[in-house]
């Protein structure tokens, strides 16, 4: 389209002002070509119109661009008329043109054709039908001067092109807490919200180290990287100018606390925007604390002016806390390189560990000396052991001394801490028991004695505390005694009275 007229030769401060006035005004800056004189009016006309196949000519196949804004500015930044471009593209103005004036048409980009970009001018080799405009900071002009008898120039073009393609990925989760060992499925999306094609498509999600990849839709590759972590990628290829992809991801929960995950698209041709091409989510897998315990929680160093929140009131500073109190946790910081605030995407919850309620039990709570006890825990549900490094839920002991036994209980349940309980068996002293021999005349009574104790039971039924005895066999005879102390521990001991033959004497 006909030669337009730069800016080039006007004064700054001109440019200046018509940076700020109102309607249709945009930041303008010198260019290098100076104001043209434009040739009479031409049927050809003034468009607005789509460069199809981006060789910056308006070919006759292609089609203008309606309802787009054009404004008209007189060379002193006054605005004279907008028109809005027909359903074929076609724009004039109807008002009074000086002769000999300058003049400059504008589009600013808030009324510019969306998701397009502006051709470069005078590239066509046709006056009639290449694009004239050229941007100046966010607004296309046209620079043009009217012919002497007061008209502008006709065959002037805004040709717009398909913008560049422009990735948007996002990303939610379908839980906010999962228990551990429970599952979560991510919904991942790209839409291309740019004018063009994206080529190239690749999306990446690479797991949190407390995730383990399930599975995916559509089915996607994975790789373990160096870090220990799984990536996930899908290879999308094309993505068409308003069309959107949809992925699905399901991890399971390895690992307490806040797990994170993040995932970018990348393209092999240009992006728009590529600021959002990344997208985290995240959910909470509750901690437990158990009784007399602490949860320790750290966030990466890139995070400054940590403080940290329980039910809203501020329970601590810096990167690094120990909790010991159930709850639900949170925090605000700053990233470094950064003048925005940051706050947890999900809270730390932690939550007070189930106890089991055991019970130990045992055959004898004091024993004496050689005798044993059987000791039995009871409502453990997982793994018990012993003190003395046994692992049966029932152990029986011989102490020599008092002792003290105990067993630990870790429960199977993930949301379950582990719990002891105790018990002592008591060994009481032992019984030396001795008892006394005697030699008597038949018919005579016999004295023996028993020690040790402090209840004798003869072996013919006599007891007493004594231990002293009286006895009279007619022959001789072998006693036993049963010597108890004040424990009830026993002790058995022997003695024999001899009784010799009776003297018949004569005279």
């Amino acid at each position: 389209m006909k030669n337009a007229t730069s800016f080039s030769s006007w004064p700054r401060c001109l440019l200046t002002l018509l940076g700020l006035l109102g309607l249709c005004t945009g930041t303008f800056a010198a260019s290098p070509r100076p104001p043209a004189l434009l040739a009479g009016p031409t049927p050809v006309g003034n468009y607005v119109f789509l460069d199809a196949n981006q060789n910056n000519v308006f070919d006759a196949a292609e089609n203008g661009i309606p309802s787009v804004r054009v404004c008209l500015y007189t060379s002193d930044g006054v605005l004279r008329e907008t028109a809005t471009t027909t359903p074929t593209g076609l724009f004039s103005f109807t008002t009074t043109i000086q002769p000999n004036t300058s003049y400059d048409i504008r589009i600013k980009a808030a009324d510019a054709p969306a998701n397009r970009r502006l051709v470069v001018a005078r590239q066509g080799g046709d006056p009639t039908a290449d694009s004239d405009a050229t941007l100046v900071g966010n607004t296309a002009v046209i620079v043009v001067q009217s012919t002497p008898t007061g008209t502008l120039p006709t065959a002037l073009g805004f040709g717009y092109a398909a913008g560049d393609p422009d990735l948007i990925l996002t990303k939610t989760s379908d839980s906010f807490s999962v228990a551990r060992g429970g599952t979560a499925t991510f919904t991942l999306s790209v839409s291309n919200v740019g004018g063009s094609t994206a080529t190239g498509v690749i999306v990446r999600d690479t797991l949190d180290t407390g995730m383990g990849y399930v599975s995916s839709s559509p089915a996607a590759t994975t790789a373990l990287l160096g870090s220990g972590k799984v990536q996930v990628t899908w290879n999308t290829g094309t993505l068409s100018a308003s069309a959107s992809a949809t992925y699905t991801l399901t991890v399971s929960a390895l690992a307490d606390g806040v797990l994170t995950n993040t995932a970018g698209v990348t393209a092999t041709s240009a992006d728009g925007t590529p600021r959002n091409n990344l997208a985290s989510a995240s959910f909470s897998v509750p901690a437990k604390l158990c009784q007399g315990g602490a949860y320790v929680t750290s966030l990466a160093p890139n995070l400054t002016n940590v403080e940290w929140f329980r039910a809203g009131a501020s329970v601590g500073t810096g990167n690094s806390l120990t909790i010991v109190t159930s709850g639900a946790y949170s925090y605000t910081a700053f990233a470094v390189g950064s003048d925005c605030q940051v706050s947890s995407c999900s809270p730390l919850i932690i939550y007070d560990g189930a106890v089991p309620n055991l019970t130990l039990a045992s055959s004898a709570s004091a024993i004496c000396a050689g005798q044993s006890s059987v000791l039995s825990v009871s409502n453990c549900t997982g793994t018990v052991l012993w003190n003395t490094g046994a692992t049966t839920t029932s152990i029986t002991v011989s102490p020599t001394v008092t002792t003290g036994y105990s067993a630990t209980c870790t429960p199977t349940a993930a949301d379950a801490c582990p719990s002891s309980v105790s018990a002592t068996v008591t060994v009481n002293p032992s019984v030396t028991a001795t008892l006394s021999s005697a030699t008597i005349c038949n018919g005579l009574v016999a004295t023996i004695t028993a020690t040790g104790g402090t209840s004798y039971t003869l072996s013919d039924g006599q007891v007493n505390t004594t231990g002293i005895f009286s006895v009279s066999p007619a022959l001789t005879t072998a006693y036993s005694v049963t010597v108890a102390n004040s424990s009830g521990c026993t002790s058995l001991a022997s003695g024999t009275v001899t009784v010799n033959p009776s003297v018949t004497a004569t005279l």
